[in-house]
């Protein structure tokens, strides 16, 4: 399969120059665990790190785009570098798979700690060999066609959705409301003036029962009415 046929797996996370710390981390992330993984597994993907993006132009905008486009993003958390956090969440915004890594000992931040992400470790080969299949499974998942996409911005937005939902269901159950509570009123209003008109010999036999029924009728209008009026859906503040 020709390079440019196959999809685009985008490593998102701390770099650093030659010879830095970051460097050694990124280089062994990448040649140990994410790398093979993929090659084994995934061979219809090509793995991409931003430096190794090789056309000539802007880099951040090239990156930003890679972010954009990608198929997947493996997103390693490790030392919380600001661009790489900048990064991933222009990824959760577009709505597209993430696979979110963090080293042993790290700990993601509370925003995105309640996802799932892999933890991972390079000190001996058993862990680049967990790490790996814990790697490979998160990419199996990605292309589920069950699969959710699931991250701070789209709980934000479901939650709006939610009460946009909500607010119109309420409008709706309150309308309801009144165009009940109203003719069942009336309804009441004109048997209780017939019923003080009709002889009491007709009780049984004239309006009485009718009177019972639009009672009953109203007192369940009323209480709906007011249960509705007291609905909160979510706090007033929200």
């Amino acid at each position: 399969m020709d390079m440019t046929e196959k999809k685009l797996c985008f490593i998102v996370g701390p770099i650093g120059g030659r010879d830095t710390a970051d460097r050694h981390h990124a280089d062994r992330l990448l040649k140990l665990i994410i790398k093979p993984t993929f090659r084994t597994n995934f061979k219809d993907y090509r793995v991409v790190r931003a430096d190794e993006i090789s056309l000539p132009g802007m880099i951040d905008s090239q990156v930003i785009s890679a972010v954009i486009e990608a198929d997947l993003v493996i997103a390693d958390l490790t030392t919380r570098n600001p661009n790489a956090f900048y990064e991933l969440g222009i990824r959760h915004l577009v709505e597209k798979p993430v696979i979110h890594l963090f080293k042993r000992g790290e700990l993601p931040p509370a925003d995105i700690a309640p996802y799932r992400g892999i933890e991972f470790d390079y000190a001996e080969k058993a862990d680049v060999t967990e790490a790996k299949s814990a790697l490979r499974k998160a990419v199996q998942d990605t292309q589920s066609p069950t699969f959710h996409i699931e991250n701070p911005v789209t709980r934000s937005r479901a939650m709006i959705k939610w009460k946009e939902e909500n607010k119109a269901a309420k409008q709706t159950l309150l309308n309801l409301a009144v165009q009940s509570h109203l003719p069942v009123s009336e309804l009441r209003g004109s048997l209780n003036a017939w019923r003080s008109k009709i002889a009491l010999t007709f009780k049984e036999k004239g309006i009485e029962p009718y009177y019972q029924l639009a009672a009953e009728a109203k007192t369940r209008a009323d209480t709906l009415f007011a249960h509705i009026e007291q609905l909160k859906f979510w706090p007033s503040s929200g």
